[in-house]
């Protein structure tokens, strides 16, 4: 902080040793323009002096008190006739002034938060700041910078300014591989409380700054599993047939008769050679004597044919036919050879 003051001599003589001290007041160095400490002044001029103190919060007021010798424009400033200093017993003049400042305690503070959504490259990352006011005055024209964020980070806009004690959130995203990192952010703002600078000029108010960081580390979602290869489709499941309906116990069948074979015809008897009668002188021929019917010992296959016909499946009548036939022919051949 630099103090400024304006000391001038309105009298009508010159005056000497002029200096500025401070009791009790700011304090610090005090340095007049061509003389350091002390100038000289003559009458109807002015100088101005400094001094560059380190501001504090709160209320500073104290008393300037400047001090000087008067001297005739006729004398020689320092020492007289015979060597000896002239100012001995000369008057001594002083002025004073109240002096003091208000220490405005402008301040800031910041602490930052991380919060991700992951993928299977890296996460999104959201990196919130959130800028306090901790000093005695409004902030405006916030900012914050970031080495992880390159695309920078927003703040609202705060046209009346941050009053003391309130805070906001600048924040700021991207997306980033997967690894550890470090969030330094530093949050800017400023009072918009100019100050006088050495020479008397405006000094733009300082920016106000504070600095947060934190540790924070990505990790990466698996990579998702190829869906497997599509198998083919299960048969349908084959219905199973129904089950039988109860049985009804049937009454046992008669089993068929047999089946008989047909019998096989006996081969026709063979019948001796009929002898060649001698001619013999005609003779009255008698009456014809009826033939003898065989018995039926004597005949088997008419036995035979006679059992046949109970048999069923035989044709009876045209096998009793061709087994009759061969007994009458034998028959009439016995009655030939009785005669």
């Amino acid at each position: 902080m630099v103090v400024d003051y304006r000391l001038t001599n309105s009298g009508g003589t010159r005056l000497v040793d002029v200096r500025i001290a401070e009791p009790d007041a700011l304090g610090g160095t005090v340095s007049c323009a061509g003389g350091g400490s002390s100038v000289v002044l003559p009458r109807g001029t002015g100088v101005d002096c400094v001094v560059r103190i380190t501001a504090s919060a709160g209320i500073h007021a104290g008393t300037a008190v400047a001090t000087a010798r008067v001297v005739r424009d006729d004398e020689d400033d320092d020492k007289g006739e015979d060597g000896g200093s002239k100012h001995d017993g000369e008057q001594q003049v002083s002025a004073s002034a109240s002096v003091g400042y208000q220490g405005i305690a402008s301040a800031v503070d910041v602490a930052d938060h991380v919060s991700m959504s992951s993928d299977t490259t890296g996460a999104m990352v959201t990196l919130a700041y959130v800028i306090s006011n901790t000093g005695k005055a409004p902030l405006f024209d916030f900012g914050v910078t970031d080495a992880v964020l390159p695309s920078g980070v927003t703040c609202p806009n705060t046209g009346s300014g941050l009053a003391p004690g309130a805070s906001l959130t600048c924040t700021g995203t991207a997306h980033l591989a997967p690894g550890t990192y470090r969030s330094a952010a530093t949050a800017s703002a400023d009072d918009h409380t100019a100050t006088v600078g050495p020479d008397g000029q405006s000094v733009p108010p300082p920016r106000l700054t504070a600095n947060a960081s934190t540790d924070f580390t990505v990790v990466a979602l698996p990579s998702p599993a190829p869906p497997p290869s599509p198998s083919p489709p299960p048969p349908p499941p084959i219905p199973s047939p129904p089950p039988p309906p109860p049985r009804t116990p049937s009454p046992p069948s008669t089993p068929p008769p047999a089946s008989v074979p047909p019998p096989t015809a006996p081969p026709p008897p063979t019948l001796p050679p009929t002898p060649t009668p001698t001619p013999s002188p005609p003779s009255p021929t008698p009456p014809p004597s009826p033939a003898p019917t065989p018995p039926p010992s004597q005949h088997p296959p008419t036995q035979a044919a006679a059992k046949l016909t109970a048999r069923p499946g035989i044709r009876t009548p045209l096998f009793l036919l061709v087994m009759m036939m061969p007994a009458a022919g034998a028959a009439a051949v016995l009655a030939a050879r009785r005669k």
